[in-house]
């Protein structure tokens, strides 16, 4: 009748349904063939679901922000593709994408995926992602941020004007003052962060790590911009920097057994460093500490105390430095000596004559 031509053969049909007598078989057909509206919308609920789902877990990059993230997405979008890859049903990731949002690299990896499990009759596992090989690093920036702030290790360069960094604690841009370095060699600079709290407090919220001294020089390149080595044009630099270089070449002398075995025992009382105190003072190549170490205790100085949120500034007294009211030849009443710093002359005139 309809000449083997299926759209008049779809009107043939729809003509004799819609003849009263055959209202009854009309709904039969359509109930048995017409999709249920209440099922429809729960499939479209489902399906925005997922798309919503997947596009709230992907960043704009495509990317996701963690690892429970990315196990959540991954898994969702290797449930949708089991069907297609048991059937080998032939399915554009065009196609996929527009249906579930997911982008073509997870498609691709949810198919593979789907496909070791299914051929290997596997079990999904836990994703684990690979430890980055920068994770020291970047744990350990506002660490030795705060350490180079340590008036132990830097001090304040008042000559210089503030420079603009990146706060690795907060992750905000700010101006600090420019410092410079009261330990010069680099090594030495690695053995005090590994004293410090601040390392100290790295263990403890990162156990097991530890920082050698190649992530030591890397992070401190990063986050040291800050921090510069004594200009010449200083004289106080100049004489520090010098004593430093001095007690680096004392450190290597005391270290020999034969001069530890005469000094380990040497009574230095009442006032000076036994051997071990010695070595200890002359390992931090910093000439402050030397300093301190030499002399008699620091005093308060009211005078100088002005914040009074901190407490009250302490300053070698001038009697144990310079001598008793700046004159060399009187003898410090508490140590006993003329003049504690004539190393300083001392190792002036040497390098003066060219012996160093």
């Amino acid at each position: 009748i309809t000449g083997c031509d299926p759209p008049g053969a779809a009107n043939a049909i729809i003509h004799l349904l819609n003849r009263p007598d055959n209202a009854q078989i009309k709904a039969e057909v359509i109930k048995a063939y017409a999709p249920n509206d209440s099922k429809v919308k729960l499939y479209e609920l489902i399906l925005g679901g997922i798309r919503d789902g997947i596009a709230h877990h992907t960043n704009e990059k495509g990317g996701t922000r963690t690892i429970a993230a990315e196990t959540f997405v991954k898994n969702i979008v290797a449930a949708c593709m089991w069907r297609i890859v048991d059937t080998e049903a032939s399915t554009a990731a065009n196609a996929i994408h527009d249906i579930i949002g997911a982008t073509w690299h997870q498609i691709r990896l949810g198919r593979t995926t789907v496909k070791h499990l299914i051929t290997e009759k596997a079990q999904i596992k836990a994703l684990k992602r690979q430890r980055r090989k920068d994770f020291i690093r970047e744990k350990l920036e506002p660490f030795m941020y705060g350490w180079l702030f340590d008036d132990n290790v830097t001090r304040l360069d008042t000559k210089q004007n503030l420079i603009e960094v990146i706060d690795p604690r907060t992750g905000t841009k700010g101006k600090v003052h420019q410092r410079i370095w009261r330990i010069i060699n680099k090594e030495h600079q690695w053995n005090s962060f590994l004293n410090s709290k601040e390392y100290e407090d790295f263990r403890d919220s990162n156990v097991g790590a530890t920082v050698g001294y190649d992530v030591f020089r890397d992070v401190l390149s990063k986050v040291g911009k800050f921090v510069c080595n004594p200009l010449p044009e200083s004289c106080v630099d100049d004489k520090t920097s010098g004593l430093e270089h001095y007690m680096s070449s004392v450190l290597s002398l005391l270290t020999k057994a034969d001069v530890k075995e005469v000094l380990k025992d040497a009574d230095v009382s009442p006032h000076g460093l036994t051997y071990e105190e010695s070595v200890e003072v002359l390992k931090k190549a910093g000439s402050y500490q030397f300093v301190d170490a030499m002399c008699c205790n620091k005093e308060e100085q009211p005078e100088l105390h002005w914040h009074h949120d901190k407490p009250c500034p302490k300053t070698i007294p001038l009697k144990c430095t310079h001598g008793v009211g700046g004159k060399r030849g009187k003898q410090c009443p508490c140590c006993g000596f003329k003049n504690r710093l004539g190393s300083h002359k001392a190792h002036d005139r040497q390098r003066t004559h060219g012996q160093l």
